[in-house]
């Protein structure tokens, strides 16, 4: 073969490995993209079992762009007799990723925070609770962490991995962290079902807090979101850079988090 059609060759190669890179990362975006909605579908319907969720409107927070190739599709809902759920999905592609947080107000629960992220055929979830709470020795509060924390134990087949470590690590009460491949996907998604599902039913169960509760409650978490945007954290700092501290603070307080909304 001659050296002109060895080059000839060489520049059908290229576009052909273009096409195929192209089209795995559309496969893998839709396929994790459907895995994604059932994963938050999941948590709504189980959360929904013990307590009225409403959606209500994030302005102009409902989409954001951040770095023109990344666009999270945000939702805030009130949750009755609970507090805020903040949702946020986002889909580049070779990534997706759901957040799912639940900020309570009205109740002596902790918050739970979780992210499920889609890589291709892999799998990572995070399941965070944080010691949001005027009295952590209280107990029933006590008692909602111990049914928290046995949910963790029927999912030792998944493997475990460490976070990144960060300053709000001494506000960790219950936490999981799980991996996995595609196959896998409907433990993860039920490990995520079963930790909203023990939470909505442990919180269900208390007793609402009175308004000087209420208001402690809502500074304590007020204070976390002053200080996640002062030091950041792994997504926060993301935030932070593109959108600025001042838009990525009114996104928690009114949106995320929501203690805005709580305000009495």
């Amino acid at each position: 073969m001659d050296k002109k059609k060895k080059k000839r060759y060489w520049w059908l190669i290229f576009p052909a490995i273009a096409v195929l890179l192209i089209g795995v990362t559309v496969f893998f975006g839709i396929r994790n993209g459907r895995a994604m909605n059932r994963t938050v579908e999941a948590g709504m319907t189980v959360l929904q079992q013990s307590f009225t969720v409403t959606e209500q409107p994030a302005g102009d927070y409902g989409t954001i762009r951040i770095y023109g190739s990344m666009k999270f599709d945000t939702r805030r809902y009130d949750v009755e007799e609970l507090g805020n759920l903040g949702v946020v999905t986002m889909n580049m592609g070779i990534m997706q990723m759901a957040t799912f947080v639940l900020t309570p107000y009205e109740k002596n629960m902790p918050m739970l925070s979780t992210d499920f992220i889609y890589m291709l055929g892999n799998r990572k979830g995070y399941v965070e609770l944080y010691d949001l709470v005027t009295d952590t020795q209280d107990a029933a509060y006590q008692e909602a962490l111990t049914n928290l924390r046995a949910v963790g134990g029927s999912y030792s087949d998944l493997e475990d991995f460490a976070p990144t470590p960060g300053w709000y690590d001494h506000l960790l009460t219950v936490t999981a962290y799980k991996a996995g491949k595609s196959g896998q996907e409907e433990r993860i998604r039920q490990l995520f079902a079963d930790y909203v599902s023990t939470y909505a039913q442990t919180a269900a169960s208390l007793e609402p807090l009175d308004a000087e509760q209420r208001a402690a409650k809502r500074q304590i978490t007020q204070d976390y979101c002053d200080t996640m945007v002062e030091k950041g954290g792994v997504s926060t700092s993301i935030f932070k850079k593109a959108l600025g501290d001042e838009t990525t603070s009114d996104f928690f307080n009114l949106v995320f988090f929501g203690p805005a909304n709580y305000a009495e």
